[in-house]
This record gives structure tokens, C-alpha cells and sequence, in this order.
């Protein structure tokens, strides 16, 4: 429906201009971080296991890294 002072913006320009300019960019940097964590989380439970096994770096030397 077309307002009567004739504009042609609807409601959905006005939800647009209510938000805060960056919050897309704070929620993509909420969530890079998320997976970044998430990400490191997952490598340093298995790092040690690949050092030794793959690697063959001595378990005296996994302790000093």
C-alpha cells in the first residue's frame, strides 16, 4: 500500500534505519571469532598426537613445545 504523501518507502526501509549502522559487521566478527576458537579447539587436541606419531618428534620435545 502506497502511503497518501505519496513516498514510496515501506515499512521494511524504516526496520532498515532503526538498527545500528554496523551491526552486521559486529555480528560477522562474533561470528569469524566463534569459528576461530571453535577451529583452534579442535587442531590442539589432536597436535600432539601428529607431532609424535607423523612427525616423530620425541615426547621429551612435545614436552618443551
Amino acid at each position: 500500500m502506497i502511503p497518501k504523501d505519496g513516498s514510496n518507502k515501506d515499512k521494511g526501509d524504516e526496520k532498515e534505519k532503526d538498527k545500528p549502522a554496523g551491526i552486521r559487521n559486529v555480528f560477522t566478527m562474533g561470528l569469524v571469532s566463534f569459528f576461530t576458537d571453535f577451529s583452534t579447539e579442535m587442531i590442539l587436541s589432536v597436535l600432539p598426537l601428529f607431532l609424535v606419531g607423523s612427525l616423530g618428534v620425541s615426547r621429551a620435545i612435545l614436552g618443551v613445545i
